[in-house]
């Protein structure tokens, strides 16, 4: 989309609350929406509107042009090491700042790393996310994330903790 006011490029998530209709899905939709107000860094995605309507939920952020980790790296075939390195220091610098936000991705992986207009790695995809102390967890248990980049305890356990 597009700004109205600004006339610069936006993304937006329109979310159909008719299929939003269990205790997980809804609690992982108020997770998402709340980390991404929370946030408030370079290497973070950053929200600039959240819209709630009886039937939509429509999250507006930035708009990151440049595709994902994924994608770069399938395209390079290998990245040098110096941007290899600088690349996973802003990574760890956006963790790190939602991390102080109490705020768990949980499921980090290339295809949720974005590059933004000046290639800076931006964390991206707060679907699966947790924030300590923000909403009592749901009542049945549920596991979270993409197999192939998931800690083998979280698969084996069925729980995440800020240890694992």
């Amino acid at each position: 989309g597009t700004d109205s006011r600004t006339k610069q490029p936006i993304a937006v998530k329109a979310i159909d609350m008719n299929n939003i209709n269990n205790e997980v899905t809804q609690y992982l939709l108020k997770n998402e929406m709340k980390a991404l107000q929370l946030t408030n860094h370079p290497n973070v995605l950053r929200a600039i509107d959240i819209i709630q309507e009886p039937d939509f939920v429509y999250i507006v952020t930035e708009y990151l042009p440049n595709g994902t980790l994924a994608e770069f790296i399938q395209k390079m075939g290998s990245i040098p090491e110096g941007q290899a390195i600088e690349i996973f220091k802003q990574i760890v610098e956006g963790y790190d700042h939602i991390f102080d936000l109490n705020i768990y991705h949980r499921d980090l992986k290339p295809h949720n790393i974005l590059f933004d207009f000046n290639f800076r790695p931006v964390l991206s995809d707060f679907g699966y996310c947790e924030i300590t102390g923000f909403l009592p967890p749901p009542s049945i248990k549920y596991n979270v994330g993409s197999p192939g980049f998931m800690a083998p305890e979280s698969i084996v356990s069925n729980m995440y903790s800020e240890n694992s």
